[in-house]
């Protein structure tokens, strides 16, 4: 039976990210991939910031969630640098349906 590797510590250690992620390219599908991997290795809360650059940034927070995402940035009227971030207002609307 292959056991499972233990989870690491994250310690000083509070930022991923990888070329995709930086430039705002995933779709809901990778978000819920890379935070479910995350989640599964770490031992930390995990955090997720959306930016709307693809239009997504709703969508990719909900899969976030999905994924058991411990915390959620957003801002009010998606008032972000470049395309924005996921609107605080409508991510919690949302998730009030939810």
């Amino acid at each position: 039976m292959k056991k499972n590797p233990p989870k690491q510590q994250c310690g000083r250690f509070d930022r991923v990210t990888d070329e995709q992620i930086r430039r705002w390219r995933v779709l809901p599908p990778e978000v819920k991939q890379r935070v479910g991997a995350l989640k599964a290795a770490l031992s930390c809360k995990v955090g997720f910031h959306a930016h709307n650059n693809l239009g997504l940034a709703i969508g990719n927070t909900l899969a976030a969630i999905e994924a058991g995402v411990d915390l959620v940035d957003g801002s009010l009227r998606a008032m972000g640098a470049g395309g924005g971030n996921a609107p605080t207002e409508t991510v919690v609307t949302v998730l009030k349906r939810l």
